[in-house]
């Protein structure tokens, strides 16, 4: 963490360098409990050696927002350093989708697909989607039924007309592990053709990602089917 450190003052200059010793006693805290060992461990060549950095940092961030501590430093940090990249794997990290959705994602994907270079592509391109596109993701849990599927799809394409995401991204992804779960996303497909062009970007027996674009004359006709 240190090596983080010394590199985001050389890049950035006096006031990273300000920012970063206003919290240095935090991070010295933090090293001793090591809290997140194992979570660091994991993914250590899993990720690019920049997304792993930025993962430290934002364990950290978690680490001092955890102990109800002001974290906008730290994260104005990140931003600095790493950009609209960096703030995303904060978020993701903090919402804690890097111990629930991401290291599940690369076991099940590992165990579904035989060889370990096609299975490491298919685990990049769905953690890209994550990482460059989280403010439009959608992450299927086992208490999510269709209906409540159907709803957090229209609500984040809402989401889109209203802030204007279409910006960041066209599509809209929706994340699922277990069979369960993947089954959910294909009775969503199968019972919603008022969404055309829905693709399905990768997929194995324990997993799927699904690609749908944010086309709102398609939102219409969804909330204005029969029901």
């Amino acid at each position: 963490m240190a090596a983080i450190i010394k590199e985001g003052v050389d890049q950035e200059g006096e006031p990273l360098k300000e920012n970063m010793l206003q919290y240095s006693g935090e991070l010295d805290q933090y090293k001793e409990e090591n809290s997140d060992k194992d979570l660091l461990d994991y993914f250590k060549g899993k990720i690019s050696k920049e997304d792993y950095e930025i993962l430290k940092i934002s364990l950290f961030l978690r680490f001092r927002f955890r102990l109800k501590e002001n974290v906008s430093d730290i994260k104005s940090d990140i931003i600095k350093r790493f950009g609209d990249r960096g703030k995303n794997i904060a978020n993701l990290c903090s919402a804690e989708y890097f111990e629930e959705y991401i290291r599940p994602l690369w076991d099940t994907i590992h165990k579904s697909v035989v060889k370990k270079d096609e299975a490491d592509q298919k685990f990049k391109k769905i953690f890209e989607l994550i990482v460059r596109d989280g403010l439009l993701a959608v992450f299927v849990h086992h208490k999510m039924t269709e209906d409540k599927l159907a709803a957090k799809i229209a609500g984040k394409i809402e989401e889109s007309r209203r802030y204007g995401f279409v910006m960041i991204s066209d599509q809209l992804y929706v994340h699922a592990l277990s069979l369960p779960n993947v089954k959910t996303v294909l009775q969503w497909i199968k019972n919603n053709p008022e969404f055309p062009n829905v693709t399905i970007v990768s997929e194995g027996p324990d997993f799927i990602t699904v690609s749908i674009p944010i086309d709102h004359n398609a939102l219409d006709a969804y909330n204005s089917r029969p029901l």
